[in-house]
């Protein structure tokens, strides 16, 4: 912890190659005792929110679970979507093949 700000040193500190990321790391690091949200920290680099959670998400190599009821997000974030309808999965797969080839009517729904 520094003694300066009582703050926990991290352990880790990222040097991403993307600039948007550099840039969005600096802010957290200066933020600490008042965390900003993903959303704050891409309108504050000009990026949005749903381009830096996949930005974070492939610069870490971390594995994420992202709940959403918007299709054009999922889409957009994910390698793998999983379409449940009342609590089932309907279908879990890659949004194009999902795209391509819906697995029930639900599902063409869905991405119709």
């Amino acid at each position: 912890m520094s003694a300066a700000t009582g703050v926990a040193e991290p352990l880790w500190i990222p040097t991403p190659a993307d600039g948007r990321l550099r840039q969005a790391c600096a802010l957290i690091a200066d933020n600490l005792r008042e965390p900003l949200t993903l959303r704050q920290i891409g309108n504050r680099i000009g990026v949005s929110q749903r381009t830096l959670s996949r930005l974070f998400h492939d610069e870490l190599g971390l594995t994420s679970i992202f709940v959403t009821h918007d299709q054009d997000e999922a889409f957009a974030l994910a390698d793998r979507v999983a379409l449940l309808n009342q609590g089932k999965v309907e279908q879990f797969a890659p949004p194009e093949q999902i795209a391509r080839n819906p697995a029930s009517e639900f599902v063409r729904a869905f991405v119709e």
